[in-house]
Order: structure tokens, then sequence, then C-alpha cells
């Protein structure tokens, strides 16, 4: 047990060195020093009056021979043969030797074991018996607790004095309001092993620096701590997937031997769902698992906290394959939701009603225009005009179902936002939070950083239809993809982009045989390579064809190159007998014009000029020279109804065709020349 208050110059006791603070050794304090007292003559009457004077209502047992362990060796015995009637009001009205005098050892020293009808600590002034002010019982009344140094360890060991399995949450500032009378201790600071909170370190009774409006407080819970999690994994959705239970440091499956219902319903309650699909319970539909099995024929009642709770084969031990995995499906979690006590329904108190248990409140830790407009368009409006806080539209009753909310505002439902759990808070309900509703859709914030941002034409403080946003960056930023003049649309978006500046990127030098799309250097502005005639884009080159300017003023990659481009050699394919004149250009490269000519006495057979076309192919074949020029062309083969003017195939003839008589008309040329 920890030191008294300071006593005045006649004597105080305290108990030390037993279980709680209803037991321990009798220590005295006398001429500023703790001391003991000698068991010679001790029994029940004297410990009834250490008892009473302690605040308690009798004595249970008077123990002797340094029951509570020996005190001190350097503590004095201050007193011994005690002699009380039992009516004493404190132990140094009874006969006793004079203070110092006696014949004994620490072995010696006095015990006793006193009795109180109702706990020592309580929590006052919560919505629950598990919420509230921690109060202490101390010399016959309550007192409070300093939030010097209070910490979710100290309300842990409050938590299981209580009988509760553990603390949610540790909160000082007087959450539950301000107590009165003593603050009985402060400083409190345990390491996790107490079984009391009087046995942890603190700065004596009655010692402190402290106000009421520091008075500690804390939440508990009765749903332990699961030692072995579970989780559901390689689902489509978090209340779906295989089931896995970690234990001895390794993830393993649960083979679905005798697996029903009433497990899975465990399983689901377990992760903070509902409960279990009535129709899903067991499901083979997420993959065979990998690695131990680790439970097989389960058998729940459907009441445990976890899984490992239920009956089971000892673990590890099965007959199974992963091809008996569990799967399940959960009853998903919802949360419906109402604004009350407003003017209209586009205000009020926020209420929420999760997994249809009841409705409560959500307390204004955090909470701000964010979070409400998540509220808002989870009731049919498009956005919120204020978050207001602090029970602004009154104090509501019951549960508070959640704290410390940081939605990202494009969120579709509360859920889906970060916060401090269920039922898991520091509130009270003149915290509350509110929302205030419209139906005007409010454009994304932006920064306004390395800039001058001239906004008009704002609702509520808001971004809102038609607001205008002027953009004027500092040296060395430009605004988003050269957007200086934005607004924001009906459909709550920004056109043509978010205003921003960003840093301008690096200029960049065009690799050879190339010119850019733009040299501007824009955030947010794509760039692309393009090469000169001639050349084309090496897709082998450690580039990209396109860069783009990033809001961090660096290009998100280095530009590629150009490679020439170059037709086919034509060399093999002319004979002896063919000359070759370069009418334009040089080898194969694009744009390179070729003649073929053949001796007098030949004739050429095919083109007698091609060209290195832009796709790095040329425009015809290399001729051949033949020994005479030909006289006659082939006859000519005339589709049914084709008219001909002449069948004469001498060279340089004109031949014109026709259609006989009828609705028809010609699909081709109506002439040739006979070459």
């Amino acid at each position: 047990i920890p030191d008294h208050i300071t006593p005045s110059p006649v004597t105080d006791l305290r108990l030390v060195g037993g279980v709680n603070a209803t037991e321990g050794r009798v220590e005295i304090f006398f001429n500023n020093t703790w001391g003991t007292i000698c068991d010679d003559s001790w029994d029940f009457r004297d410990a009834e009056v250490v008892c009473r004077y302690l605040g308690f209502e009798s004595a249970i047992e008077a123990l002797s021979n340094g029951y509570f362990g020996a005190g001190d060796p350097d503590q004095p015995i201050w007193l011994d043969d005690v002699d009380c009637f039992g009516s004493e009001n404190i132990i140094t009205s009874c006969l006793t030797s004079r203070f110092g005098v006696h014949n004994c050892v620490h072995l010696e020293d006095a015990g006793v074991r006193c009795y109180l009808s109702h706990p020592l600590v309580r929590l006052v002034n919560g919505n629950t018996e598990g919420e509230g002010r921690v109060e202490v019982f101390h010399r016959g009344s309550w007192g409070t607790v300093c939030d010097d140094h209070w910490s979710e360890i100290d309300a842990n060991i409050v938590c299981q004095e209580l009988g509760f399995a553990h603390a949610i949450s540790a909160s000082g500032f007087a959450t539950f309001g301000e107590g009165s009378g003593t603050i009985w201790l402060d400083d409190v600071q345990c390491d996790g092993t107490e079984t009391t909170i009087f046995a942890c370190p603190n700065s004596g009774w009655g010692n402190h620096n402290c106000l009421h409006s520091e008075d500690a407080s804390a939440i508990c819970t009765a749903i332990p701590v699961n030692p072995n999690p579970v989780q559901l994994i390689d689902g489509p959705s978090i209340n779906e997937g295989r089931l896995q239970i970690y234990y001895n440091n390794e993830w393993g499956t649960v083979c679905d031997d005798r697996w029903g219902l009433d497990e899975a319903s465990v399983v689901c309650k377990s992760l903070g769902f509902p409960g279990a699909d009535r129709d899903k319970y067991l499901l083979h539909d997420y993959g065979l698992g990998s690695g131990h099995i680790w439970l097989d024929d389960v058998v729940c009642t459907g009441e445990e906290f976890f899984i490992q709770d239920c009956n089971h084969g000892d673990i590890g031990e099965n007959n199974c394959a992963h091809y008996e995995d569990v799967g399940l499906r959960c009853l998903p979690n919802t949360l419906n939701i109402r604004l009350v006590n407003g003017d209209n329904t586009s205000s009020g108190r926020v209420e929420v009603n999760y997994n249809d248990e009841e409705w409560g409140t959500i307390c204004d830790d955090s909470w701000d225009i964010r979070d409400a407009d998540v509220v808002c368009r989870m009731l049919n409006f498009k956005s919120a005009q204020s978050a207001p806080r602090e029970a602004s539209f009154g104090d509501g009753l019951g549960v508070i179902w959640f704290d410390d909310f940081l939605c990202a505002g494009d969120e579709s439902s509360l859920l889906d936002c970060s916060h401090a759990g269920v039922k898991v808070h520091n509130c009270r309900h003149s915290e509350d939070a509110s929302a205030v509703c419209s139906m005007m859709a409010v454009c994304p914030d932006f920064s306004q950083a390395h800039g001058r941002f001239r906004v008009s034409n704002q609702h509520f403080g808001r971004y809102t239809q038609d607001t205008r946003v002027v953009v004027a960056c500092d040296d060395g930023y430009q605004p988003t993809e050269g957007a200086a003049n934005v607004v924001c649309l009906a459909a709550g978006t920004w056109s043509p982009h978010m205003p921003a500046c960003s840093a301008s990127c690096p200029l960049l030098t065009p690799p050879d045989h190339s010119s850019l799309s733009t040299m501007e250097t824009t955030p947010g502005l794509t760039v692309t390579l393009i090469c000169n005639r001639g050349y084309k884009y090496n897709a082998a080159s450690s580039g990209d064809r396109s860069v783009v300017c990033g809001f961090d003023g660096q290009w998100n990659s280095t530009l590629g190159s150009c490679e020439i481009v170059l037709c086919p050699s034509y060399s093999s394919n002319v004979t002896a007998n063919v000359r070759v004149t370069v009418l334009r250009g040089s080898g194969t490269t694009v744009g390179t014009t070729l003649s073929f000519s053949c001796p007098d006495s030949s004739h050429i057979m095919g083109n007698a000029v091609i060209s290195c076309l832009d796709s790095g192919a040329w425009n015809g074949t290399v001729p051949v020279c033949t020994g005479a020029a030909p006289t006659n062309c082939p006859r000519l083969a005339l589709s049914d109804h084709v008219l001909v003017t002449s069948q004469d195939t001498s060279i340089n003839t004109v031949v014109s065709f026709s259609c006989d008589q009828g609705p028809r008309h010609l699909h081709q040329h109506s002439s040739f020349i006979l070459l």
C-alpha cells in the first residue's frame, strides 16, 4: 500500500504488503518515520481499532508473526504490548508501551485483515457500469484520482479489479464530470502486473498538485483480448473468406469437420460482425490454404467469445487436408443514421443505429466538415454546410457508439472511415457531434501553397457550384497544366483541373534528330518526342516516347531516342545489265530515289524509278532487262456485257470499253493504252 497523507504530529496508520487495500502489515507514523507494531498481546480488539480508523466497517482477523512480511531492517518498531478495548478511535488511545520501547524483531510485526461491504474502487457518472470517473475509498470516504501520468495501463488495473476484461480507454480532464471531496491519488504509474490500483506507484495518499478538472476516468469492456486472433482472407470483402487462426507465431486454417452455424457465429462476432450468414456459414470458395491446420472438430454453443474457447481437438491434431479448410461469410455491419433535434431534416444531432441494436450518438473528438460530408451523403444530401460540435442540438441519450472519426470526405459510409472502435470513447453526451447538410455539391479542398489564390462566389464558406479560383503562382511554380482560372462545376469537380501551384520541371533538350511536342514545363503536362523525317522512335532506348511533368517539379521519366530509318539494300537484286542512277539522296536512306535503265538492245521490265519511303520500304522493285522489246500486249479478257472498240493488241493502241444495252455502268477504267 502506498504512503498515506502526511500525518499531523500525532500518529497515522497504513497497511502494507497485502493483496489489496483491506489487509496488510500495520505501520504507524511517528516522529516523521513509518514504523511497525509488535504482535505481543495483539488480538481482534486491536485490529478493530485499526480497521475502523482506516475507514473500514470492521476487522476480519488479527494476524501476527510477520504474516504480511517483515518490515525493513532499519525501520523502527514503534509500539508493543498493545491492549485495546475495541472502542477507541485510534491505536494510540489504547494501553501500550511507550514509543520505541519493545522486546521484538520484525518477524513479530502485527497485521490485520479488514471488512468492507463495497469495492474500494468504483466508476462514477458513466452511461454504463463499465465507464466513468475513477474513485477510490480511503479513510472512510470516496475520493478521485488525478490524471497526471494516467494511462491505459492504469485503467486496465482498475477495470480488472472491477471484474472487467480490460480497458478500452483511459482519459483525463474530468471526462465524466468533476468529482468532489479529496483527490486521494496522483501520479499513478502501474506496470500492468498489479492486482489493485493501490499497489501501483503513486505520489502518496492525498499528495497531489491537481484540481477536480483533472479527474481520471476509464472505460472498460467485458470482452477479453483474443490471445489467438482469427482472420478471413482471400474473400471479395472484409466479411468473408477462408478462416485462419494465429497460433505459435504462425497462421493456419480450421478443418470443416462438425462445422456449423454456431461455430461460424462465434468467429464472426469475435471479428466485430453481428453474426454469420445462415446460408453461407461454410464455404469452400476461397482456395486452398497452406501450412498448419490448427483446429478440427470444433463444437461451439454460440455463446463463446472466441473460437478457441469452444470444444475442439488438440491444436494441430487433425485428419484433414486443405480442401476441407473452413470458409464463411459474416453478416456485414450496418449503420443507419439520422439527424435529430434540428429545425428541419437537413440539420441536427447525428445519431446512428449500429447493427440494428439501438440508437446512440457520436462523440465530437476530431469531428470536422469531412466527417459531416459523409453523414450528409448517407442521408442523400450532396454536402455539409457545417459540422457543429459540443452538442449544438442538445445532449443525446444512451450509448455513444463512436469517437475520433477521421474521414477523407469521399467515403460512402462512416463505417469506411477510421475511428477509435465500436463503443470506444472518452466522452459525455455534452460532446455529441452534429451536422448541417446541403443539396449543393462541394468541390474538394486544395493546397494554396506557392501562390496566391483569389476565390470568389463561395457558399457557407465552401467551394460550391460556380466558385471560381484565379491562380497566380510564385516564381519557379506554375498552375497545374496551365489552368490559372478554374471553376467548380455542379457535379462537384474542378474544371479544367484542381487549382494548384506546382514546381516547374527542368527544360528538356530534344535528343538528336528530333523535336518535342512542346517546350513548356508546366506541371501535369505531357511532352512527346517527335522524330525527324527519316528517323523513328527507338523502342530499345532507355527512355520513353512521352514524359509527364510531375507536381513535384520532376519529369516522371527520361526521353528515349530516335534511330535512322533505312530501306533494304537493293544491290543484290540488280542484274548485270541493269544500270542504276541515284537521282536524289544516298544509299538506302528515306527519300533516296533510284533510276534504272537498260542497254539499247534490251528492254526494261518493271519499275524504271523507285524511292525509299518514310516507312523504310521501297515503293517498287528492281527491274530486269530483256533481250528484245515486245510488239504486242496479251489479248484482253472481257467480262459479260462489256464491249470493246478494237481487238488490236499492238503497242500504243488505244482501246475503249462500254457496256451493252441496259441499266449498266462500268466499274473500272473506260479506256486503256497498250504499252
